[in-house]
């Protein structure tokens, strides 16, 4: 999200949502705690990867973006391939809004979830936001005309996520300090 232009465009608000929902998933996972549900969101991804490695076998090739290798060992690495069952809903059972309801984090869902997943569906608001200019001749009657337009940063709301994620991490494996903004400096910090 560093790149050049990434935060303040279309990929940027693509990486905030992985992130977004990565932690939403994580606080679950976390404050339920059961052995049964962690085993559940690992056969749903183990699942997954079945689902793509016969998909790729046998009706079409996999994209370059796909190593099927390791799509076909992550598919049979806990039980046999034969045995795994493939999910097509969500993995929990509970959409992300549900789940962020369980998890104490539904405030944070409706801040971020509704407007960057308009970028992922290709949404209306979300491609005139970024694609397309109003014009300020009046006797145009105010058309809209194509053109690119950077977006407002996603940098400090993906770090303070991040930071978020990070934290989770520390309740379950004490001792687990790192963080990306430092409060005493109000800055991101520059560790690496």
């Amino acid at each position: 999200m560093l790149g050049i232009c990434i935060s303040e465009g279309i990929l940027g608000r693509l990486g905030l949502r992985t992130i977004l929902e990565t932690h939403i998933n994580l606080r679950y996972l976390l404050s339920k705690d059961k052995e049964e549900l962690w085993k559940k969101w690992r056969v749903y991804g183990a699942g997954q990867a079945k689902l793509n490695a016969l998909r790729f076998d046998v009706d079409m090739d996999a994209p370059r973006h796909i190593d099927i290798e390791s799509v076909e060992q992550i598919a049979g690495e806990d039980v046999w391939e034969e045995f795994l069952t493939i999910n097509l809903g969500s993995w929990s059972g509970l959409d992300l809004r549900k789940i962020s309801e369980n998890a104490g984090l539904k405030p944070t869902y409706d801040q971020h979830y509704s407007w960057v997943t308009g970028y992922s569906h290709g949404s209306w608001a979300q491609v005139r936001e970024t694609c397309y200019q109003t014009c300020g001749n009046p006797l145009h009657r105010l058309h809209r005309y194509p053109e690119r337009s950077s977006l407002p940063d996603v940098i400090f709301d993906a770090v303070q996520l991040v930071d978020e994620v990070l934290s989770d991490l520390d309740s379950a494996y004490p001792g687990f300090s790192f963080r990306i903004f430092s409060e005493e400096e109000n800055t991101v910090s520059n560790r690496n």
